[in-house]
């Protein structure tokens, strides 16, 4: 009943009223206008999404008895079937903001910038060597807006694979082919714009647009895998596959698409994995995969921060856990968790000091001034702190869905209640908490906190693990509305809410 409720509420107020998505003056979320076309340009994703999800409810049981082996093989196929279902809602949306809106949203400066950043790349040693001096001056619009607020890991991330369809013409050729019909429109609008300006645009550029927006879809819907792995540990096999769904279901994931924010859950959610896997087996090769993937992902983004603060309280608990049964500190299972999460540490920051000396870019430095630059941002726009206060866990409840937020906040009870079972999860919405409090996100937090987002879809598969094993019979006819009535949620919220302002972008492109 609340999920229904939820979904009316959510729905209602998108498609029913003007309610400003935000903070009047301040900032909100632009709605799309509602238009005839959007009941033929929805239909593939209706279609599939009614075929794809009772897949998953159908194999669901299946899980209990099926051999380990088989497992990944039935991962993979929900990370494909996913990868068609968002590919399926960003084109249900006509014009600009479909799916053309891909290359717009990497290209220009006024969504992201770091494509230009790259091309504009000749030399890659002087580019990181006078990066520092780029970020340096808060007061420039591009360096607390987006360039100068991250790391040089996106830009250089795109660097490479410019460069990739540049020196291996079968991954330009393959890409060039198989580029959508949305997709060439607007890579034809941008060459046409190129050339106004008189800059070059040439068919690597192209290659590399769609390539890079296929990747970063590719990589939201994988997030399934790892999320699977991690919703194991609390609940058995087919309500970790239905959470694991659910995922797919985030309205945020798809109207961010193709943003960086939207890649970085399947970081994170490795990262968290590779981690507890550390902890379970005091193991150093664990740790050093961890510290590797952490590391680069810092460097793309410094969003991954607050997930170093999870990591070691968790650290924290699970350690504790070693030492319960006896009243020495230093036992050896205490020894071999300090081990392996110092083996973390040490390839973390040894490796931090490395591409520093490498790359002669003083890397912590970097880091700081980021995080100056991102600060300076409310400098240059005014934000109000308590209406944000207020504003932001109803922005993060809508963007997860309704439903699935109404899932997360019941099974909040289950959590506290039995808190050592569930250990791992207790860190992560302890840090969302200071995040909140501490008003470091006063807008744009349905984009800023995605990278959080599988943790709450955890937290609530602890509701529906609870709710299969009461309704008992019913339990899958419970799950189909439950998973029925998100997919309606998400699939609305897609087509109401514009995450990067195509009527500008229009303009743009005009």
């Amino acid at each position: 009943m609340l999920a229904i409720i939820g979904a009316v509420v959510q729905l209602g107020l998108l498609w029913g009223t003007s309610i400003p998505l935000g903070v009047p003056g301040e900032w909100a979320w632009p709605r799309f206008e509602w238009s005839a076309p959007i009941l033929w340009t929805a239909m593939p994703a209706v279609i599939w999404g009614l075929l794809f999800f009772t897949v998953v409810l159908r194999t669901s049981n299946r899980l209990l008895t099926a051999s380990p082996r088989s497992v990944p093989i039935w991962l993979i196929g929900m990370w494909i079937g996913g990868t068609i279902w968002l590919f399926c809602l960003m084109s249900s949306i006509p014009g600009i903001g479909g799916l053309s809106r891909g290359p717009f949203v990497l290209y220009y400066t006024r969504t992201s910038g770091y494509f230009l950043q790259a091309r504009e790349i000749n030399d890659l040693g002087e580019f990181l060597q006078t990066y520092d001096e780029r970020i340096a001056d808060s007061t420039v619009a591009e360096n607390y807006l987006h360039l100068g607020t991250h790391p040089p890991g996106l830009t250089i991330s795109l660097y490479l694979l410019q460069q990739l369809c540049r020196n291996v013409p079968l991954i330009e050729d393959v890409a060039l082919a198989t580029q959508p019909t949305a997709i060439r429109d607007s890579l034809a609008i941008i060459q046409l714009n190129a050339a106004q300006s008189g800059k070059s645009f040439d068919e690597a550029d192209a290659a590399a647009l769609w390539l890079a927006t296929a990747f970063v879809t590719i990589c939201a819907a994988g997030t399934v895998c790892p999320l699977f792995l991690l919703i194991r540990r609390n609940c058995d096999a087919d309500t970790a596959w239905i959470g694991a769904a659910c995922w797919l279901l985030v309205p945020a994931v798809t109207i961010f698409l193709p943003k960086s924010d939207a890649l970085f859950p399947f970081l994170a959610m490795w990262i968290q994995w590779l981690w507890l896997k550390t902890l379970d087996r005091r193991s150093i090769r664990y740790g050093f995969a961890t510290g590797f993937v952490l590391l680069f992902s810092v460097l793309l983004s410094l969003a991954f921060l607050p997930l170093g603060l999870i990591l070691i309280l968790q650290f924290f608990l699970h350690r504790n856990e070693s030492t319960l049964d006896g009243d020495a500190e230093w036992t050896a299972q205490s020894w071999r968790a300090w081990r392996a999460g110092l083996a973390t540490a040490a390839m973390f920051l040894g490796l931090l000091g490395m591409l520093s000396w490498w790359s002669g870019l003083n890397l912590p430095a970097v880091f700081v001034q980021n995080l100056r630059n991102h600060a300076a941002f409310y400098d240059h726009n005014h934000r109000s702190s308590i209406p944000w206060l207020v504003v932001n866990p109803f922005e993060l409840l809508f963007s997860l869905g309704l439903p699935l937020a109404i899932a997360a906040v019941m099974a909040l009870p289950i959590l506290l209640r039995d808190w050592t079972r569930h250990r791992d999860l207790l860190p992560a919405v302890l840090v969302w908490t200071i995040l909140w409090l501490s008003g470091k996100n006063m807008g744009e937090a349905a984009r800023l906190w995605i990278f959080l987002m599988p943790y709450f879809v955890w937290l609530a598969s602890l509701t529906i693990a609870r709710l299969r094993a009461s309704t008992e019979r019913d339990e899958n006819r419970t799950c189909a509305i439950w998973l029925m009535l998100q997919a309606l949620v998400c699939l609305g919220t897609v087509l109401a809410i514009d995450g990067f302002g195509f009527s500008e972008v229009a303009q743009l492109a005009g």
